[in-house]
């Protein structure tokens, strides 16, 4: 029913939101559910590493040094102004429920399926087997998109925004991996979208070049720090994986946005925002492959976001 998200949308539970709406909706969804980064801008934020390396139990996802900002300055994230958003934009319902009654997890997912109500389950990887680095290893928060129930089996077919594959877990497997989480909060996000219709919000949006200018920033900026990084030679690794996430999870689904807007004014600047869209879709492409190599040299990373840079301000002077 559901697909691995194409898109990281602000982080991976935001990305389940985006495989629900492509599902149901197809690509009219997807580009109008990117249309809600179109209030915000990217920003470059400099962080303390020591502090952010203890703060996710040394796990790179945190270290992302580039945010969306709102209008009001705050961290554009999957909260409370989101599910209005997709309430009022697709009349679809979300409701974040913690997990006190563990005795009737799985009948609630089982209710909820037959209900025909998406859930996304707040675990921890330590006791998620099909992940190899994590289980009994490490912990960490994660979330993951409930697929299917397989009642004969007693098993539950999930997606995870790491994994290009669905995974299956057994019901005590599944269990597990929320119950006995290290983190406190075990929530479960119930989004109920049988009412699924379209209100156009994209009709209300519109590119404008400050769009275009606080990713141009934020990536100079970013430039700037790496090249910082590479000269201290110090948790290569650590800021290599950071960079990767902020890329994917931030650049990439704001960029789409505006590749999306300029669709609507100019057929010319659209090719063109596509062409660096590619670009930015074959970075993150090839910083994963240096990720599973283990070869962690930021040098090609700057000369790659420097060719993206230039497209960028070549498109900027057309518009």
């Amino acid at each position: 029913m559901f697909e691995c998200p194409k898109v990281l949308f602000i982080n991976c539970l935001g990305s389940y939101f985006y495989s629900i709406l492509q599902s149901i909706g197809g690509t009219i969804a997807e580009k109008e559910l990117l249309c809600y980064l179109s209030s915000g801008a990217l920003r470059y934020e400099k962080l303390n590493p020591d502090e952010v390396y203890e703060k996710y139990k040394q796990n790179p996802w945190g270290y992302q040094p580039i945010k969306i900002k709102n209008s009001c300055g705050k961290d554009m994230s999957i909260d409370s102004s989101f599910f209005k958003f997709l309430l009022w934009n697709f009349n679809i319902s979300t409701q974040v429920k913690t997990i006190e009654n563990v005795e009737y997890l799985i009948n609630d997912l089982i209710n909820n399926y037959n209900s025909g109500i998406a859930c996304i389950c707040n675990i921890d990887e330590y006791y998620l087997p099909s992940n190899n680095e994590t289980f009994q290893k490490k912990h960490n928060k994660h979330f993951l998109l409930m697929d299917k129930i397989d009642l004969k089996e007693k098993s539950v077919r999930l997606i995870d925004s790491e994994n290009p594959r669905p995974i299956i877990l057994k019901y005590e497997e599944l269990n597990s991996c929320i119950v006995k989480s290290l983190y406190k909060n075990k929530l479960l996000y119930t989004i109920d979208y049988k009412g699924y219709k379209l209100n156009n919000y994209s009709s209300t949006c519109f590119f404008n070049l400050n769009m275009l200018f606080s990713l141009m920033y934020s990536m100079q900026e970013l430039m700037m720090e790496m090249i910082e990084i590479q000269n201290k030679n110090e948790k290569i690794e650590y800021y290599f994986c950071g960079y990767y996430y902020t890329i994917l999870s931030k650049i990439i689904p704001y960029f789409i946005m505006i590749t999306a807007l300029l669709q609507k004014d100019d057929e010319n600047l659209y090719l063109e925002s596509k062409l660096i869209l590619k670009e930015l879709r074959g970075l993150i492409n090839f910083m994963r492959l240096k990720i599973f190599k283990r070869q962690y040299d930021l040098k090609p990373i700057l000369r790659k976001i420097q060719i993206t840079l230039n497209n960028c301000e070549s498109l900027g002077l057309k518009i």
